[in-house]
Order: structure tokens, then C-alpha cells, then sequence
């Protein structure tokens, strides 16, 4: 019986220590995401570009060495790309007559990011997903 005591006691004590729950993290999960991009031109071969995705401090790197120059896309022209009118950002590279498109969305505590090649005369393919980014675990080692 004077076991079970100490052990009650013990294991009372110890919900008294202040816990990091995830609730408390998704406070911060609505933060704004945005592009972080580097470009280079060269004459003889073209742009080469790359694109991330920005949440907070952490930049999670998705297309890298593309033959395009990636810039954020206006929501007003986000229709002629077919982006979703739930995306939360969206980027579009394009140089003689090939481009790329990529979009991103919350979806709970994920952001999707979604990409296709374009080309001119040539019906888009759908959009596919190329990465799904935890925000609760991004910020999580954020904080860290």
C-alpha cells in the first residue's frame, strides 16, 4: 500500500511541469509562407533557376537548376494558370515557350505544394504534388 503511494505522488508531481503540447505550436502554424527564389542568366544557355518554400526562419527547398526564372504570380492571373482559388501562394517561371507553375496550400496543419510543366500548343497536365511540409513539425524545430 505505502508503494502505491509513492507512486501516486510521483506520478502527480510530475503533470505539474510545464508541457509543450502541439496546440500550442499550431498557434503559430498560420503563419505566412512565402518563395524564396535564385535565378541566374546565361546568354549561351539561358536562365537557371530554383525556388523554396519559406515558413518562418525554415526554407524548404522544392525545384532546383530549372531551365526558368521563377517570380511570384498575382492571384488576379491565377485563373489563366489553373491555380486553385485555395491556394495560398503561387509562382510561375517561363522562357521561350516552356514554363513551370507551382502553387501552395494548407490543408490542416500540412502545406502541399503542387507543380506542373507547361509549353506552348501543348494542353497542361494536371498539377502534381511534390511535397507535403508539416507546419506543426517545421516550427517545432524552429523553436528548438
Amino acid at each position: 500500500m505505502r508503494t502505491l503511494i509513492v507512486l501516486y505522488a510521483l506520478l502527480a508531481s510530475s503533470c505539474s511541469f510545464p508541457i509543450k503540447s502541439k496546440t500550442e505550436l499550431k498557434v503559430h502554424a498560420a503563419q505566412p509562407i512565402a518563395w524564396h527564389t535564385d535565378s541566374t542568366f546565361d546568354e549561351r544557355s539561358g536562365p537557371k533557376g530554383s525556388i523554396s518554400l519559406q515558413l518562418g526562419s525554415v526554407a524548404s527547398p522544392l525545384l532546383t537548376n530549372r531551365p526558368v526564372c521563377f517570380k511570384n504570380l498575382n492571384r488576379e492571373n491565377w485563373d489563366g494558370w489553373g491555380i486553385p482559388k485555395d491556394a495560398e501562394i503561387a509562382a510561375l517561371g517561363y522562357w521561350a515557350g516552356y514554363g513551370e507553375v507551382i502553387y501552395a496550400v494548407r490543408v490542416g496543419d500540412m502545406i502541399e505544394v503542387y507543380h506542373r510543366e507547361v509549353e506552348e500548343q501543348v494542353t497542361p497536365p494536371r498539377f502534381k504534388l511534390i511535397k507535403r511540409i508539416n507546419t506543426t513539425l517545421e516550427l517545432a524545430n524552429e523553436t528548438s
